[in-house]
């Protein structure tokens, strides 16, 4: 049993990986800018840096998860949490995401972070948001021990855009219906 959840465990890594560095090569290859820059796919390109300081908490118990490792696989860095279960501030590169440059321009940039314990179910946070030249307070991540859920499977979550933005993407693109 415990043989398959750490393959299970191994594999959505793995896949998680994959796909952070999927991105980048993808950035590389349709970039037109210095090869040797950090771009993500469809970048709009570097606006900055950004700053966050995240909260790791017992899923159960809600109690701060001591020594947690959160790793952002687009810088290649790893931190940890202090037994308050913070981090210290990260800054990372902004860079904005141009495919919606011509429906809704989108003002911040997002990164990958994954999140492990010993003897949690890992972690995966797609999309998290950070703006240009602001520090984030967050987000506070819920880890769940292993044996607590139904799976230990890692956890998968993406956040949404701002709110702001998608009011005013549904507002301009709004059809006028007949009443």
């Amino acid at each position: 049993m415990i043989k398959q959840k750490t393959s299970a465990q191994s594999l959505a890594v793995a896949v998680c990986v994959a796909l952070c560095l999927l991105s980048g090569f993808f950035a590389l290859f349709f970039s037109t800018t210095d090869a040797q820059k950090y771009v993500f796919a469809f970048s709009s390109g570097n606006t900055g840096t950004g700053q966050f300081k995240l909260k790791v908490l017992d899923g159960v118990t809600k109690q701060p998860v001591s020594g947690a490792a959160v790793v952002l696989p687009q810088t290649g860095k790893t931190y940890k949490t202090g037994s308050d279960g913070q981090t210290k501030d990260i800054t990372v590169p902004i860079y904005t995401d141009a495919l919606y440059d011509d429906i809704q321009k989108q003002d911040w940039g997002s990164v990958c972070m994954l999140v492990y314990a010993k003897g949690y179910v890992p972690y995966a946070l797609f999309g998290m948001q950070v703006e240009a030249d602001k520090k984030r307070l967050g987000p506070t991540i819920l880890i769940f021990p292993e044996g607590s859920t139904q799976s230990d499977a890692p956890l998968n979550i993406v956040e949404a855009p701002q709110r702001a933005w998608v009011n005013a993407l549904v507002e301009k693109y709004k059809p006028n219906v007949p009443s």
